[in-house]
C-alpha cells in the first residue's frame, strides 16, 4: 500500500497538501517494481521465423543476413529445433551441431535464444521426461 506523505499547511477551511514529486515516484516504483535498462544486444534486431526445418537452413539464413550487410544481433529458432516439439530438447538430427553453430554465434558477438513454449508432452510415459533423462547441451 502506498503511504504518501504530504506536507499540509492549513489555512482557515483551505487545506493545501505538497507531495514531494521524487517520494512519490520512489514509492510507486517500490510497489509496482523498478525501471530496468535491458541488455542493449536485447534491443537490436532478432531474426526468426517458423519453418527453419534443419540447422543448414538457420545458418543459410544467417550467412545470407549477414552477406547483404543487413546488422542483426540475435538468431532465434521456433520449436523447429525440438525433438518431437518438447522442451528443453533439440532434434539431434535435423539440427546437428546446434551447440556448435551457438558457439560460431557467440564468437561473432552474436546471442541465440532458442524459444520455449509452455507446453509439456503429453505422448512421453508418465512421470519421465526426455530432457532430464539426458543432458543437452545447446546454448
Amino acid at each position: 500500500m502506498l503511504f504518501f506523505s504530504p506536507h499540509q499547511l492549513s489555512h482557515s477551511e483551505l487545506r493545501t497538501s505538497f507531495f514531494d514529486t521524487n517520494e512519490v515516484i520512489s514509492q510507486y516504483t517500490e510497489v509496482i517494481g523498478r525501471p530496468f535498462l535491458p541488455p542493449y544486444w536485447s534491443l537490436g534486431y532478432h531474426q526468426c521465423r517458423y519453418g527453419y526445418e534443419t540447422l543448414n537452413r538457420t545458418r543459410d539464413v544467417w550467412q545470407r543476413t549477414r552477406k547483404a550487410g543487413i546488422p542483426f544481433d540475435v538468431q532465434w529458432n521456433d520449436i523447429d529445433y525440438m525433438k518431437h516439439n518438447n522442451d528443453f530438447t533439440y532434434d539431434q538430427t535435423n539440427y546437428d551441431g546446434l551447440p556448435d553453430f551457438v558457439e560460431d554465434l557467440h564468437r561473432e558477438g552474436m546471442h541465440y535464444v532458442p524459444i520455449i513454449d509452455p507446453g509439456i508432452s503429453a505422448a512421453e510415459p508418465q512421470h519421465t521426461y526426455p530432457a532430464q533423462a539426458t543432458s543437452q547441451r545447446a546454448t
